[in-house]
């Protein structure tokens, strides 16, 4: 039969249908059962027998800093898959922004000093010599340099975890505007940091979820602070009347509104008299808009119920713990974040920081890079290289530390594969070489299934079941200290273009062979 979109893999198409607008969508169920496959998707191709608008790509070097700074803007990435558009697109890049600031270039790549506060949209408009355009926007922030949050995770390797039962870390945060915490301007309350595992084919948002309860906790500590920091406790207390009412009476008795919030912002930087009695509040003109919202947003909140994720030390030892019933192909990640007190009138700035440590076990199916591989999901999942020479290749992958990895391939003659050698490389498929194995020639599979699925097998005893029928294939590897993005190459000077050299399992890193 004629073979359909030979360019695309699919990974277990189980459904195809055409909308009513000619548009063809595609269902892909994923290459595992009863799971959540990272790979399931729902794939729309759109039909159109016309000119193409162009696809439009902006961004921005620098997002968000303390004025002035310079920001160089790019349209890399966009594109016409009309031919006859290639050199003709035209650019129009629009700066606006709350303080009235206006400016436009017509250049693909501009760039722009940001001397004034305030929220720019940048919007990119392309045009095409059909005259029909796309637009993409994004903001920029100036006045408010964002936090920076660092990890020191000790010189261990920060994209596995090898079983450790200890893993010690560091957490820093650095803030133009509001300091650090080396010098105890940004207290450990005031960040958020946890620890936690999440099963393999994870969905971030679920993960981003669990997390905001440490975060909440982080902001209400930046608002206390602010309050410790300054004269409020000498005529108020948290929970008990003195000069003047509780934070928790005031709380109490607004609504908490937007409108309520800002005639209490008022009254905390304005002052005010007569509301609770015969004592007047003090005024506080030296407090900052922004620090005076933070203010009364902790104590507007001082009554609701508080979250039970307590987030971690500055520094300390992890302790990774397996969830029960999960089989350790997951990942525990360590997240540090930091929202920091605004500046020039602006909204808070985010700084954050993820550490993925993942199982050293890696699956074909998750290289971000790949070249003449075909994936075939009935009636079991097989994971092809073919022709000459393939790759598969994974994007910032942290070396250090990593002594082997082992291939598990077949080499079939039921399928006449052809064999060949395994390359390890640095940074593209031609770049330093790393590691190589001998000749995988071919060496015939039991047949048979894996057998019955048991639940209560360990995570070792599931891994022997998948490499039932491979062969392992040792790559000692030369030292590597630092993170790189690392090409598997297959290569096979005698096998025909499109025909199979090998089957890819799965691959394995290793600190020693003994993991």
């Amino acid at each position: 039969m004629e073979r359909f979109l030979p360019g695309e893999n699919f990974s277990a198409a189980i459904d195809i249908n055409f909308g009513p607008s000619g548009d063809l969508y595609i269902l892909e169920y994923g290459d595992a059962w009863f799971r959540k496959n990272s790979n399931s998707q729902l794939i729309k191709l759109e039909y159109n027998s016309g000119n193409r608008k162009p696809i439009v790509q902006a961004s921005s070097n620098k997002m968000a800093g303390a004025v002035p700074f310079d920001a160089q803007f790019s349209s890399a990435g966009t594109t016409d898959y009309d031919a006859y558009d290639q050199n003709a697109l035209k650019y129009n890049w629009e700066v606006t922004s709350d303080n009235g600031a206006e400016k436009s270039f017509s250049e693909a790549n501009p760039s722009m000093t940001f001397e004034k506060p305030g929220v720019y949209k940048i919007t990119l408009t392309v045009t095409d010599s059909k005259k029909e355009s796309n637009r993409s926007s994004f903001e920029i922030v100036a006045g408010n340099e964002p936090p920076e949050v660092a990890i020191d995770f000790k010189n261990a390797n920060q994209s596995f975890y090898f079983g450790e039962n200890s893993l010690p870390y560091a957490i820093s945060v650095n803030d133009k505007e509001d300091g650090g915490t080396e010098k105890g301007s940004i207290k450990a309350e005031e960040i958020a940091i946890t620890f936690d595992y999440v099963p393999a084919g994870f969905d971030p948002i679920e993960v981003a979820q669990n997390q905001s309860g440490a975060d909440l906790l982080a902001i209400d500590a930046i608002g206390k602070n602010l309050i410790e920091s300054s004269d409020c406790k000498s005529c108020h207390q948290y929970n008990t009347k003195s000069i003047g009412p509780s934070y928790a009476d005031v709380a109490g008795k607004y609504e908490n509104t937007s409108e309520n919030r800002a005639m209490l912002q008022d009254r905390v930087i304005n002052g005010s008299s007569g509301i609770w009695g015969d004592h007047a509040m003090a005024a506080h003109p030296e407090l900052s808009d922004e620090h005076a919202k933070r203010i009364v947003d902790f104590i507007m909140g001082i009554l609701d119920e508080k979250p039970t994720i307590a987030s971690l030390p500055l520094n300390g030892n992890l302790r990774p713990n397996l969830p029960e019933g999960e089989d350790g192909s997951g990942a525990y990640i360590l997240r540090a974040a930091y929202q920091d007190k605004g500046g020039d009138g602006l909204k808070p700035l985010a700084g954050e920081v993820n550490l993925v440590l993942r199982n050293p076990v890696v699956f074909p199916q998750s290289a971000e890079q790949s070249k003449r591989t075909q994936l075939l999901t009935t009636p079991r999942t097989n994971f092809f290289v073919l022709g000459p020479e393939a790759h598969l290749g994974y994007e910032n992958i942290d070396l250090t530390g990593i002594k082997q990895v082992d291939v598990f391939v077949q080499v079939s003659p039921r399928y006449e594969a052809h064999g060949g050698i395994i390359e390890v490389r640095l940074d593209s498929p031609s770049g330093k070489l790393i590691g190589q194995s001998d000749k995988v020639i071919q060496k015939d599979a039991p047949r048979g299934g894996w057998g019955k699925p048991d639940k209560n097998a360990t995570p070792e005893e599931m891994k022997a079941r998948r490499r039932r029928g491979t062969q392992a294939v040792n790559i000692p590897l030369e030292a590597t200290h630092s993170k790189h993005d690392v090409y598997f190459v297959f290569k096979n000077t005698n096998a025909p273009e499109n025909e199979i050299m090998m089957s890819i399992k799965e691959m394995e890193f290793y600190k020693n062979k003994e993991g």
